[in-house]
């Protein structure tokens, strides 16, 4: 079903797939825990299932393992298990650096880490990529921290030397939203504008360091002739099983009527270099950084000037569906679908789903910002999922290939006629078990225009919703930032939150029984101690009395031995 295990990176995959572990159909869900770490997480939440420990305090321990970067520049990891039992005490925390507060984003300070991390669990390291304040200027620091301790291992500026045929890296002019990639032994990051509203003088930019050695870097510039072309989608560059990648771009700021009046006739800005709004297949080959195929929508011109990116969302790409090789992309004006072999240039596509250019309304009337999701029923239909503000909301299309080509057609939307999603959405995520076959879809939704999210579940089947936070005391999910990332991890959904993040998970339906044990443990403990160290009975301490303790003692580890039975027994119903 192309579950993940493990949450290495946004959405699981180097393809942007977003389907993890879920639970099964009767989970009761409810929030757990809501932890603040002192600043946003703008990140997913990523995950390592069976973790063992080789180094640091926590050497030969296993636990789910449970990583999260705040945009103050703080890392921690905290054990799951340990989460649910009440503890908020990380198994490690570091802060790389002091985070840029300087005005003009639209992400408020602190900007520190803004994108999802990596792990690398083979090589028992993680990366991330950090915008540190330097004597008042932007700089982007990639790190690899040990999985274990947190320890730096490797710490290397990005610094571009320049090339001769294109611009030059100025990291103190972009930002950094798109999720980290590895692929071909690459670290890869995609940038856009530092400023609000497209206001700065930037360029779209994909930047690979390598692995072993970050300090090796290579640069490509998505834009030879104008300004802009920024990658703010949340999954950045997503990538095939041969590590090419796919990056969505957005704008370009000085494409004016001279600009398009200048191109001669039959030419469009992808001929020229210029591959904004477009979807852009580079090669990794030989750890370089090259174009090879594009894609601009022939109404280029039309959505780059009503301020429509196609780079507000991020790609993902398929698993082969009757011999086709897809990519597919929502934008603020619409969701169309690729082919890998022959991406189309001007035009081209396989299919789309626009909306109305006179209004300047997308098939989500409040755009989409998001990055699809995928599932394989168990029928063996092949589901995407897509998510933009306003209605629909949340809708589902299956794809349907014949011999000439390759189309969406729609299933489902939520609830049987859509939900009004807020502008402020997190991209759908798919939780899915094996045995008995069930997968739900998660989103986040502001949809009541406040900047407090709702954590909602849906049955990827259906589109019947089957969880709200909003409906239950203490669910509630809070303040959130902008465009959420959502990570299912069996029995734990974790969200991104405006402090910290929120846990979700099925309640125990053995918790009254664990909580009598531990109850029972707890007495037990305290009154042995206290009568070891003579604190009772109080003087005088008669044989008499110490034998009181005592039989109390005694009485508490019968109750124990019969409320563990009983756990037992419920355990033995709801293994």
């Amino acid at each position: 079903m192309f579950a993940a295990e493990n949450a290495r990176m946004f959405h699981y995959d180097a393809a942007r797939l977003g389907q993890g572990p879920g639970a099964p159909p009767d989970a009761n869900w409810h929030k757990y825990r809501d932890l603040s770490l002192g600043s946003p997480v703008r990140g997913a939440v990523l995950y390592l299932e069976n973790w063992t420990f080789e180094n640091g305090p926590r050497r030969g321990e296993k636990h789910k393992v449970v990583f999260v970067c705040g945009s103050d520049n703080r890392v921690a990891a905290f054990a799951e298990d340990e989460l649910r039992a009440g503890s908020t005490t990380p198994i490690w925390s570091q802060v790389l650096g002091s985070p840029v507060r300087r005005a003009g984003s639209n992400i408020p300070a602190p900007i520190g880490i803004t994108s999802t991390a990596l792990l690398d669990p083979d090589n028992q390291r993680m990366f991330v990529m950090s915008y540190q304040d330097v004597f008042g200027t932007g700089v982007y620091f990639v790190f690899a921290l040990d999985l274990d301790t947190g320890c730096v291992i490797q710490r290397a500026q990005l610094h571009d030397s320049g090339q001769e045929g294109r611009p030059t890296f100025d990291g103190n002019t972009v930002d950094q939203r798109g999720g980290l990639n590895l692929v071909n032994g690459l670290v890869l990051a995609t940038f856009a504008d530092f400023l609000g509203y497209d206001a700065g003088t930037y360029h779209g930019w994909v930047v690979g360091c390598r692995a072993n050695n970050l300090a090796h870097q290579r640069f490509l510039c998505v834009t030879k002739t104008v300004l802009g072309g920024g990658c703010w989608g949340p999954g950045g560059a997503a990538a095939d099983n041969d590590g090419t990648l796919y990056i969505g771009t957005g704008n370009a700021t000085t494409a004016d009527a001279a600009y398009w009046a200048g191109l001669p006739a039959g030419v469009h800005p992808g001929d020229i270099g210029d591959f904004f709004e477009a979807v852009v297949k580079i090669s990794t080959t030989g750890g370089r950084l090259q174009v090879v195929d594009w894609y601009q929508p022939t109404n280029a011109k039309e959505q780059n000037d009503a301020d429509l990116d196609f780079g507000s969302s991020s790609p993902l790409v398929l698993p082969d569906v009757g011999g086709k090789q897809l990519v597919v992309i929502s934008t603020k004006f619409g969701i169309y679908l690729l082919d890998r072999k022959k991406m189309g240039h001007w035009g081209g596509e396989l299919w789309k789903a626009e909306g109305n250019l006179a209004t300047g309304q997308g098939f989500f009337p409040e755009e989409s910002h998001s990055a699809p999701a995928f599932y394989k029923t168990p029928s063996g239909d092949h589901l995407l999922y897509f998510v933009g503000g306003g209605l629909p909301g949340l809708i589902a299309f299956k794809v349907v290939t014949t011999a000439s080509g390759a189309q969406l057609e729609e299933v489902w939307r939520a609830n049987g006629t859509g939900i009004n999603c807020g502008n402020t959405h997190g991209s759908p995520t798919i939780g899915s078990v094996s045995s008995p076959p069930f997968a739900l879809v998660w989103i986040v939704d502001c949809g009541d225009g406040t900047p407090s999210g709702k954590l909602r579940a849906f049955n990827a089947l259906t589109g019947r919703e089957v969880f709200n936070s909003a409906n239950a005391t203490g669910d509630d999910l809070g303040g959130v930032p902008h465009y959420p990332p959502i990570t299912c991890a069996g029995n734990s959904v974790f969200v991104g939150t405006a402090t910290g993040f929120a846990c979700y998970g099925p309640k125990d339906p053995c918790q009254s029984d664990v909580d009598l044990v531990s109850s029972l443990s707890d007495q037990i403990s305290n009154l042995q101690d206290a009568l070891d160290s003579r604190e009772i009975p109080p003087p005088p301490r008669t044989p008499a009395k110490i034998a009181a303790v005592k039989a109390e003692i005694q009485k508490l580890r019968q109750k124990l031995v019969i409320a563990e039975k009983a756990l037992r027994d419920c355990r033995a119903l709801h293994p």
